[in-house]
């Protein structure tokens, strides 16, 4: 597929960013995605959108929300993904994994949110969420889930202590799984929470890089944080076609080439950091997933940025050399 789309600039969506819902049990202060919450699409019409995915080409199916546990149909929703071939990556709060398990024991990675050490996670997500996430990963290690993962998002928070970076490594470490740092992206205006200064992200990445070559269990590549942090101006979250720009060793964006993000309401985007500069188009309509990617990734004028879960996605989709030879020395 890779392939195709190099040689003939066929657009398959190899990797689905899918939002079951935008519901969440939780008010988390470094998170805008609670506030705009609207209906969940039913089983059936999910089901419809799976059939029509994976007729495209589908592999791997990320689910997130929200809080997709919240859906009382999701191990319905997972069961049939599975029964397609899709391999499933899952991200949750944890707080309804105790009563879930055998609703999501069959996902094939599974994303743990933790933000910190005890004190900075209960702050930003609410009292009493750190425990929660300890016993969700608890229960998710007995009931054989093997592909688990720590994912930390960058606040300022995190950033102006490093040790909170070390301490999250520490918990992976206790508990056999990985960890993954992202960064902030989008404006929080809350008046609570602020992303970290340009130095305190660059201090922070400089920690996970030196972490990583020490063979701290942080999921993304070296080559993901080293590009993050040579990113020009952090202010400036991506670059458009149009603009000049002085990235060392840019990495093109594949979204809308390889890889499609689906709204809880269906509606299609090349990625999730593109709603405010593209026009979506909706998987229920009557046009194929081929044309829907194409119409979107034409719109999408946007080249380069520095997230890593896509940066991360653009390189190997790419067939950097650099990232192909760490994850086989990884295997």
């Amino acid at each position: 597929a890779i392939a195709m789309n190099k040689v003939a600039g066929k657009k398959i969506p190899l990797r689905v960013i899918l939002k079951l819902t935008k519901r969440c049990n939780l008010r988390c202060k470094h998170c805008l995605e609670w506030r705009f919450q609207g209906p969940d699409v039913p089983f059936e019409k999910i089901k419809q959108m799976l059939d029509k995915l994976a007729k495209a080409g589908a592999t791997h199916l990320s689910i997130n929300g929200g809080e997709p546990l919240i859906r009382k149909d999701i191990g319905e929703i997972i069961r049939y993904a599975k029964k397609l071939g899709l391999s499933i990556g899952f991200t949750s709060n944890g707080t309804f994994i105790p009563h879930k398990i055998n609703e999501i024991k069959d996902v094939d990675i599974l994303g743990l949110s933790l933000d910190g050490p005890k004190e900075i996670h209960d702050f930003l997500r609410g009292d009493g969420q750190y425990d929660d996430v300890m016993k969700a990963l608890d229960i998710a290690k007995k009931n054989g889930i093997k592909n688990i993962y720590l994912n930390t998002v960058l606040t300022k928070n995190l950033c102006k202590n490093l040790d909170s970076i070390d301490e999250i490594v520490a918990v992976a470490k206790r508990n056999n799984v990985d960890c993954n740092f992202v960064t902030m992206y989008g404006d929080v205006k809350d008046g609570i929470i602020q992303k970290p200064s340009d130095e305190e992200l660059k201090l922070a990445l400089r920690r996970i890089i030196e972490l990583k070559k020490m063979g701290a269990p942080i999921l993304y590549s070296l080559l993901n944080y080293e590009y993050c942090l040579k990113w020009p101006d952090f202010s400036k979250e991506k670059y458009f076609e149009s603009e000049k720009h002085n990235i060392k060793g840019p990495i093109k964006c594949k979204a809308g080439e390889l890889a499609i993000a689906v709204e809880a309401n269906g509606d299609v985007y090349p990625c999730n950091m593109v709603k405010n500069e593209v026009q979506p188009e909706n998987i229920f309509s009557d046009k194929s997933v081929s044309e829907i990617m194409k119409n979107v990734c034409n719109k999408k004028k946007c080249k380069y940025c520095y997230y890593g879960c896509y940066v991360e996605a653009n390189a190997l989709f790419s067939l950097d050399p650099k990232i192909i030879r760490e994850y086989l020395k990884k295997s």
